[in-house]
């Protein structure tokens, strides 16, 4: 084989992206661009998720990243690995009632993972079925789900962009 028919090399170009994380065409579209784009961006998520998750007014990556039921059952599941069964103690004043349903205020934080997002105050039964067809059908799904995930990093990464602007907590050089 001569050198011409040999094919190039690809060349190995280094920084950062999110290849995975987002359909092809937004691959090369700056991290600050991203928050506006339809949730269908995510790499995985079908313009049918568009139209579910409008129900929910949820219309762009940026709405994904601060959706509170999203936010409160990532923080459920991040909880639940540290606590310990059988060991609340009856002083213990802690609760999320304002969170989840009143018949659930007495059970613990896996407990209330396994449940039906239904579960969530303000998620009804057909916002749960809404929810099932994109496979998320308890709070541990909803918790762990990777788009949302996704829609976080991709928000907090932008605020570190050079060009962008810069948030409360970070100053301008």
């Amino acid at each position: 084989m001569s050198d011409e028919e040999r094919p190039a090399k690809r060349q190995k170009v280094t920084g950062i992206n999110i290849n995975n994380a987002l359909d092809k065409e937004h691959e090369v579209k700056a991290l600050s661009e991203l928050g506006s784009l339809h949730v269908s961006a995510l790499q995985g998520l079908a313009e049918r998720a568009d139209e579910i998750l409008k129900e929910f007014k949820i219309k762009t990556i940026r709405d994904f990243a601060n959706w509170k039921f999203a936010n409160w059952a990532k923080a459920i599941v991040d909880l639940a690995e540290t606590e310990e069964e059988g060991r609340r103690s009856d002083q213990c004043k802690m609760n999320i009632n304002h969170a989840v349903d009143k018949e659930h205020h007495d059970k613990s934080l896996n407990e209330i993972c396994a449940l039906p997002v239904s579960a969530l105050k303000g998620i009804s039964e057909n916002g749960a079925k809404l929810l099932e067809g994109l496979h998320v059908k308890t709070v541990r799904d909803f918790g762990g789900w990777k788009y949302v995930k996704w829609s976080k990093a991709i928000l907090a990464l932008s605020e570190l962009e050079e060009g962008s602007k810069p948030s409360r907590g970070r100053k301008k050089k």
